[in-house]
């Protein structure tokens, strides 16, 4: 059996192509006459008397056997072209019976198109065979495609697997554009472009004065500049700073890059950026869970998560370079423009990795569990279903960002009372998720670690903490201490801590065979390489730097003795990079307290087991099971 989309050859029982991904139509066996043995007579036999039986007298007997209302199929006995032997009956010696009724012979209706039943036609004609199931030859078997030369690239570039891909990549973009457009509608409503400029010329002697001009005009950012710079900032993309103006005695047009200085700025993720996970990931689950085989092999959804996010990068680096945040103005003679520029490599790189997870995790529970309405609900139930480590590290997760996401809320709103400033609502697009996550490792011993211009400063439960011998101006001592008030911080990541614990030891006394300590590292190790990651996406900062010094900018800062002064400068403010070390020490602690001290604990309060009911593994129910072996069985 071979192909009919590649001509590749199949096993007989195929169901899909192993190399294109297409499903194989079974063609239908090719009909041919079957003939027709003549009948036995099923009357007994006159004592003493050699009978011979014509075949006239069989075709009576089966229409008198035919039920009424039937007729029962006659045979043509004038187009055999072999002529038909009477068949001899012996005779037996027995008791005188009486003779049967004779029936009276009918001879058959000639049925000129009917073929012989009794003996083969000598030149049978096979039936004809459609083309469209006809199987093709391996002689006929067209050149192969390059693109379907290898399995892999066939079953990706398939059309169902192109839909699949393009509407993933369209829903998350489009999910991400409706959280920067909630939030520019805010921005402009609330601070209007127009008051940008009255508050840059209170703020600047110099702005003022050029601006009280009469041919004075400066151009503000529009919306859509606007929702491309939101986006582009929750995603953790990083802007550059882009400047031109009026420069030394003769008022040379210069700008920041023609002097050789280079800028960028960077957000931690926000919640443009999560809506561009979760709409990839419930793009990809959508259609895939709807095709009999979603995921034939499992580099299948690695691969098209690949394509996904490489694809949502590129968009996001053209929208940032088509739309950059800029504004203009002029005053008599002269004229300047600044521009925030997002078509940066961060700004591939996130929108890549953003897509490219969510897209993967999409592709993931398709194939896991195909038996969801979305991918929520997906993750729901998959996350009931799994064993050992996995189902650790995705509760503990799923626990304390529910705990420290409450807290975050809480946190926010209430900095918005104490400073007063209902404005700072807007700030709630770019800090969460950042604003639990942070809370997170602080409760956990973690620190807020601040480098870059000045001495490094470190934010834990302790308080700032600082270089001894350095001078700053939150205080002179070591360290400043911060209210009771984080503390609680630490009290509710213990008793997260606590039900995460209990959770797992019961599941280990429903599932014994992960109750050992050669599993407890796996855990810990899971833990360390997310945060390693969380470290990079949730962090923030800026960085100035000189490619050497231009001749226009040498002598702008020899004239003002400048030369020396000027330096490459950085600064981020993130969760500390050894923070994935406290982390994995926290996942370890859970497994070894799972195993000595939850079970004790389960024991002497028997009524806990309905509290922690959702710590069972749920049984994976039949057809998922059957359908992940029937498509192993269509790979193979």
């Amino acid at each position: 059996m071979f192909c009919s989309q590649c001509g590749t050859k199949l096993n007989d029982n195929a169901k899909f192509c192993s190399r294109c991904g297409q499903r194989v139509a079974m063609a239908a066996p090719p009909q041919t006459p079957t003939p027709v043995t003549a009948v036995q007579p099923t009357a007994a036999p006159v004592a003493g008397v050699s009978q011979t039986v014509p075949v006239t007298a069989q075709i009576n007997q089966t229409a008198a056997s035919a039920p009424t209302g039937q007729t029962a199929p006659l045979v043509n006995l004038a187009a055999s072209a072999t002529p038909v032997t009477p068949v001899q009956v012996p005779a037996m010696p027995t008791a005188t019976v009486p003779a049967p009724i004779a029936h009276t012979p009918v001879a058959p209706t000639p049925a000129p198109t009917a073929p012989a039943t009794t003996a083969p036609a000598p030149a049978a004609v096979p039936p004809a065979i459609s083309p469209a199931t006809s199987p093709i030859a391996p002689t006929a078997a067209a050149p192969a495609n390059p693109i379907t030369s290898n399995p892999l690239i066939g079953r990706l570039f398939n059309p169902a697997s192109l839909k699949t891909m393009l509407v993933s990549l369209g829903t998350g973009l489009g999910a991400a554009l409706a959280v920067g457009l909630v939030a520019a509608l805010c921005i402009s409503i609330v601070i209007p472009p127009s008051s940008w400029l009255s508050a840059l010329s209170s703020s600047n002697s110099s702005v003022s004065y050029a601006l009280d001009g009469s041919d004075a005009y400066i151009a503000m950012p529009n919306f859509v500049q606007i929702l491309v710079a939101i986006v582009i900032a929750g995603l953790s993309g990083s802007f550059s700073v882009q400047a031109s103006g009026p420069v030394g005695s003769n008022n040379a047009y210069v700008s920041l890059q023609q002097l050789g200085v280079h800028t960028s700025i960077w957000l931690p993720v926000g919640l443009s950026g999560l809506a561009l996970l979760i709409g990839a990931a419930f793009g990809s689950y959508m259609l895939a869970r709807k095709r009999e085989a979603p995921v034939q092999v499992r580099w299948d959804g690695a691969a098209s998560a690949a394509i996904i996010g490489l694809g949502s990068g590129l968009v996001l680096l053209i929208l940032g370079a088509l739309f950059p945040l800029s504004i203009k103005g002029s005053a008599d003679q002269f004229s300047a423009s600044g521009a925030l520029d997002g078509a940066s490599l961060r700004t591939f790189a996130m929108g890549f990795l953003l897509a490219g997870i969510g897209a993967l995790i999409g592709y993931a529970m398709a194939r896991f569990a195909p038996d969801s309405s979305n991918v929520a609900l997906a993750l729901w139930r998959w996350t009931h279903r799994t064993r050992g480590f996995v189902r650790t590290v995705v509760e503990s997760f799923a626990i304390y960002w529910l705990v420290f996401t409450v807290i975050g809320v809480v946190v926010f709103i209430w900095l918005i009372a104490q400073t007063h400033q209902p404005k700072l609502f807007l700030l709630l697009f770019l800090a969460f998720p950042y604003l639990p996550v942070a809370l997170f490792a602080l409760a956990a011993f973690g620190t807020i670690a601040y480098s870059g211009y000045g001495p490094a400063l470190n934010f834990s439960l302790f308080g700032f903490a600082k270089p001894a011998g350095s001078s700053t101006s939150i205080d002179s001592s070591p360290a400043v201490a911060v209210g009771w008030q984080l503390w609680l911080l630490f009290l509710a990541f213990v008793l997260a801590t606590i039900v995460i614990v209990l959770r797992t030891s019961l599941r280990n006394m429903q599932d014994p065979w992960y109750a050992a300590w050669k599993h407890t590292w796996k855990s810990p190790v899971a833990v360390g390489v997310l945060w390693i990651v969380f470290t990079v996406i949730m962090s923030f900062g800026a960085s100035l730097s000189f490619n050497g010094f231009s001749g226009a900018l040498s002598s702008i800062l020899s004239n003002y003795d400048l030369t020396s002064e000027i330096h490459p400068y950085h600064f981020s403010i993130a969760i500390a990079a050894w923070f994935f070390i406290i982390a994995g020490l926290w996942a370890f602690i859970i497994e070894a307290l799972a195993m000595r001290v939850g079970p004790t604990i389960i024991a002497s309060m028997p009524g806990m087991g309905k509290f922690l009911a959702g710590g069972y593994v749920q049984p994976t129910p039949a057809q998922i099971a059957a359908r992940a072996k029937a498509r192993l069985a269509s790979v193979s």
